[in-house]
């Protein structure tokens, strides 16, 4: 599990409920599971975040997610992304809590 800091926990339960429990989430209904493509661009977008931000990856990622939980374009599915990252969040648009790399 990689958190907003790019801080790499093992994925565990345990891990999870208290993840949950340190953003006092109350009902895991509300979370969502987003996927996102990335491409080179979006890489050099992380690694600029990651050496001036402690909340990275809501600052890159955040910005590409619609309200709606669509992908603001089609260019992440024709950029050819090498990989994809999961991002639980809260339902109401709040910050993502960490993502799951593949």
């Amino acid at each position: 599990m990689v958190m907003d800091d790019l801080v790499v926990k093992p994925m565990s339960s345990i891990s999870c409920v208290t993840l949950l429990n340190r953003f006092n989430v109350k009902d895991v209904g509300v979370l969502e599971e987003k996927v996102v493509d990335l491409g080179i661009d979006d890489g050099v977008k992380l690694l600029k975040a990651s050496l001036q931000s402690k909340t990275v990856l809501t600052d890159v990622l955040l910005p590409l997610l619609k309200p709606e939980g669509k992908l603001e374009s089609e260019r992440q599915t024709t950029m050819g992304g090498s990989g994809a990252d999961a991002v639980a969040a809260p339902a109401g648009g709040g910050a993502p809590a960490a993502a799951a790399a593949n």
